[in-house]
C-alpha cells in the first residue's frame, strides 16, 4: 500500500486539508503521517474513513491510482488492445512468450493461464491459422462458469474470448454475465465493461445470421440507457442496427454502415473503422 499512501497525500495536500483535518475521527496524525511516506499500513476501514474525511470518492482515488501508478494488468491490457489493433505479431509473440515462461515459475497461478489464453485468442483474431487449442477455450469457459459474480477481469477475459465461443456458449455465457455482474453494477468501468460485451455478442450474433438472438441484445443495449458522453458506444450500436437491417434485406442500410464507419475515422478511431469495414467489406458492392 506504499503507493496508496503517496496518492492520499497528493489528494490532501491539493484540497489544502491537513493532517488533523484528513486523519480527523479515525487514526491518529502521526499514523497518517507514517501511511503517506509508506512507512505503515492503514486497516480498510480506516482508509475509507481518510478518504471520507478528504471528500474523495473510492471510485475516484482508484481512478487516479491507476493513471498513478500503471500497474502491470492496466498496462498488459492496454500494450495488448494496441498490439492488437496495429496486428503487431512480434509484440503479441512476446506477450505471450513472457507468460508461457511465468507460467513455468508459477504453474499454480491460474491468472497466468487465462491471459495466455486471452492472448492465443487475440493473435487467432488477427491471424486466424494460429488456432486456439480446445482445453485452452474450454479452460477458459469452466472458469467464467465457476464464478458466481463477476468483477472487472472476468468481464475483460469475456470481452475477449468471443471470437473462440460456439454461438451457444456465447449466448448463454452473455446471459450469465448480466446476471453475475449485479453486485457491481453501480462501478461505471463494470457498466461500460458490460455494454462493450454486449456490443461485441450482437456483432458476432449479425455475422452467424444470428437475428434472433441480436435483436434480443439489441433490445438489452437499448434498455441500459448509455449517456450521451459515450459516443463511440453509440456509433458501435447504430452500425449493428444498421448491419441488423442489412442482413434482414435492407440494402439502403450500407449507406448508413459506411456512414458510422467515417464518423469512427474522424473521431481517429482508425483501427476500429477498418476492423468494421472488413466485417462488410463482402458486402459493399452487392
Amino acid at each position: 500500500m506504499k503507493d496508496f499512501g503517496k496518492i492520499f497525500k497528493i489528494l490532501r495536500e491539493s484540497k489544502n486539508f491537513s493532517l488533523r483535518e484528513a486523519s480527523e475521527g479515525t487514526i491518529s496524525m502521526a499514523q497518517l503521517s507514517r501511511f503517506e511516506r509508506g512507512l505503515s499500513s492503514v486497516s480498510i476501514d480506516s482508509f475509507f474513513q481518510c478518504l471520507d474525511n478528504i471528500n474523495v470518492l473510492l471510485d475516484e482515488f482508484q481512478a487516479i491510482y491507476n493513471n498513478y501508478t500503471l500497474t502491470d494488468d492496466i498496462r498488459f491490457n492496454k500494450e495488448l488492445f494496441e498490439a492488437y489493433l496495429n496486428n503487431n505479431y512480434l509484440k503479441l509473440d512476446k506477450f505471450l512468450n513472457d507468460l508461457e515462461m511465468e507460467k513455468l515459475k508459477y504453474p499454480n497461478k491460474k491468472s497466468l493461464y487465462l491471459n495466455s489464453v486471452i492472448v492465443k485468442i487475440v493473435i487467432y483474431t488477427c491471424d486466424q491459422s494460429r488456432k486456439v487449442p480446445k482445453k485452452d477455450v474450454n479452460y477458459l469457459v469452466d472458469y467464467l462458469f465457476s464464478v458466481e459474480q463477476w468483477g472487472r477481469y472476468e468481464l475483460w477475459l469475456f470481452i475477449n474470448s468471443v471470437n473462440v465461443l460456439t454461438i451457444d456458449t456465447l449466448v448463454t455465457l452473455s446471459s450469465e454475465m448480466l446476471s453475475r455482474v449485479q453486485f457491481y453494477d453501480e462501478l461505471l468501468e463494470n457498466r461500460r465493461k458490460v455494454y462493450q460485451m454486449l456490443l461485441n455478442v450482437v456483432t458476432i450474433c449479425i455475422e452467424s445470421d444470428c437475428l434472433a438472438q441480436t435483436l434480443k441484445f439489441m433490445k438489452i443495449l437499448d434498455s441500459l440507457q448509455l449517456s450521451e458522453a459515450d459516443i463511440f458506444e453509440r456509433i458501435i450500436l447504430r452500425f449493428n442496427k444498421a448491419f441488423y437491417s442489412f442482413k434482414r434485406g435492407d440494402k439502403a442500410s450500407m449507406k448508413l454502415m459506411l456512414e458510422y464507419i467515417d464518423m469512427l475515422k474522424r473521431l481517429d478511431c482508425i483501427g476500429t473503422a477498418e476492423k468494421l469495414f472488413s466485417s462488410i467489406s463482402d458486402f459493399v458492392n452487392m
